[in-house]
């Protein structure tokens, strides 16, 4: 069949406007002209179909000149969107006719149904006719084939990068390769319209591609500790106007945490009397931080936690000549990284150190010992400041000077009264440099002279010396008001109004503990080893 393919037919009116007035004004010669059937519509694709009709009664006045087809959507019927195709025709004798579309300029859409008649025209030179099939057919393209695409799994994958990889295998129905990439979202089954998408073009319209087409990219900017989803998107042309993009099934990958690391490198960059300049090294993506820090020893968490937007912290406030242990883990939106490896360092001793440890002992009606720590091993000087409770402290503090041992015994109290006591180093190396006062220590006489030291030592038993964990309290006739325990370093860890049974000091570890007993006798003050 020889195929001669029409333009579109452009036109104003529905096409079924247009048949009927061509019935119409046609109806009074109908004897005289052919009777065309629109027979089938077959081999169907998403852009194809073979359409065939038939024609007989030729009459002697009617000379056929061109058979063909009219189609036109069935949605949108108008006659703009109406398709002519003819073929011509010559002979007497009735005769099935058909045409395939071959052509690009003539390709269906896909999925679109179609409404299709056939027809005739004559051989009239001056006033050519045309009959058109009284019965129309229905039809609907296929579903277009895309281009076959996949991804491969995304390699290289870091806090805020990723390499993917894809394959373009095949190009379906499409008559054209317009351009191809990746497309990748956060959101599952992203497209080039999925909004906040990252869209990737690795190449424009191809000329005759050879595939498989490989390809790969690394992409960019990604957020820590996400789940990205991506796809292969091919464009194509798969008729004159019409065109369509394709997605391959999609792949995904999890970048890392930023806290799925631990900051590394703690260390300090200077150490003072009372300060401590810290530094540490992030991994990628870690912008937040919290160093944790204490006296040596102290378990990552449980210390004082400090928050700092950068890679370095200055710490103050600190104790001289005290040994600490500091952590720093990454902070992020949701979560923290683990604490770092410990960094332990010690404050520099002061010019002149405080001392600690203060206590009493020996108490009666007019004595007592009073006992403290150095605040380093080259203190041999102290100033001790001993006042009844009631007295105010002078404007310009100055004390007894006491030298050799650490220890002053005052003499010369008054029974059952309540005293306050102060110490303070001197520190002769430095000049007149003091250290600072203690806290305050106080202590009351005895109610009399007629008790001694052993008795105030024995009002109340104390044991076992030495302890594993538990001390155990037993009381005598002594009437007990007050019980303190210190550790080695004076720091107060116990305190109660009543005697006690028992204390557990396990969680305090293993040292010698200083614990005092204050009764109307005096102030029993007992050493205790803790294994």
């Amino acid at each position: 069949m020889h195929s001669l393919i029409y333009n579109v037919v452009v036109m104003n009116k529905n096409i079924f406007v247009l048949l009927a007035v061509l019935l119409a004004a046609t109806a009074t010669i109908t004897a005289q002209k052919p009777t065309v059937t629109m027979t089938s519509v077959d081999s169907i694709s998403s852009h194809k179909a073979r359409f065939t009709g038939y024609i007989d009664d030729i009459t002697t006045t009617w000379k056929p000149k061109k058979v063909g087809f009219v189609l036109a959507p069935k949605s949108n019927a108008n006659e703009g969107d109406t398709i002519n195709y003819a073929a011509s025709f010559s002979g007497t004798k009735a005769k099935e006719f058909s045409y395939y579309t071959k052509a690009i300029a003539y390709y269906l859409k896909p999925s679109t149904e179609y409404w299709i008649v056939s027809f005739t025209t004559d051989a009239a030179k001056n006033n050519p006719d045309t009959v058109f099939s009284s019965d129309t057919l229905t039809f609907t393209t296929l579903a277009g084939e895309c281009f076959y695409s996949q991804p491969a799994d995304a390699e290289d994958i870091s806090l805020t990068t990723a390499k993917v990889f894809g394959q373009v295998t095949g190009s379906g129905d499409a008559e054209e390769l317009s351009g191809y990439g990746f497309v990748y979202s956060t959101t599952p089954n992203p497209t080039v319209s999925t909004p906040g998408a990252g869209i990737v073009q690795i190449s424009g319209k191809v000329s005759k591609p050879q595939y498989p087409i490989t390809f790969d990219k690394e992409l960019e900017e990604l957020k820590s500790g996400a789940t990205y989803y991506f796809r292969v998107w091919v464009a194509g042309r798969y008729t004159n106007v019409y065109y369509d993009t394709c997605y391959s099934d999609q792949k995904m990958f999890v970048t890392p945490h930023a806290c799925g690391s631990t900051p590394f490198g703690l260390d300090t960059l200077s150490v003072g009397i009372n300060e401590v300049e810290l530094t540490w090294t992030p991994n990628i993506g870690q912008v937040k931080f919290e160093v944790d820090y204490g006296l040596a020893g102290h378990t990552a968490g449980d210390g004082t936690i400090v928050a700092s937007d950068t890679t370095y912290l200055k710490l103050t406030n600190l104790m001289s000549n005290r040994s600490y242990t500091a952590f720093v883990r990454a902070v992020c939106e949701d979560s923290y990284s683990e604490w770092s490896e410990l960094k332990s360092f010690r404050t520099r001793e002061a010019p002149c150190e405080n001392i600690s440890g203060l206590h009493v002992s020996e108490v009666t009606y007019m004595t007592a010992k009073i006992e403290w720590t150095p605040g380093t091993s080259k203190q041999n000087m102290w100033e001790v400041m001993c006042l009844k409770a009631t007295q105010a402290y002078p404007i310009i503090e100055q004390g007894y000077v006491v030298t050799g041992d650490p220890m002053y015994f005052p003499v010369g109290l008054t029974p059952k009264t309540e005293y306050k006591l102060k110490v303070r180093a001197k520190c002769q190396s430095v000049g007149l440099l003091s250290s600072d006062w203690s806290e305050e220590l106080r202590f009351t006489t005895n109610a009399n002279g007629l008790i001694d030291a052993q008795t105030v030592t024995d009002a109340v038993k104390i044991y076992p010396n030495p302890s594993n964990d538990v001390i155990n309290f037993e009381g005598n006739a002594a009437e007990v008001s007050k019980v303190e325990v210190y550790s080695s370093l004076g720091t107060l860890i116990y305190a109660s109004e009543f005697l006690p049974e028992q204390i557990n000091l396990s969680k305090y570890g293993t040292g010698t503990y200083i614990i005092h007993v204050y009764t109307d006798y005096g102030v029993q003050t007992e050493k205790v080893i803790v294994k």
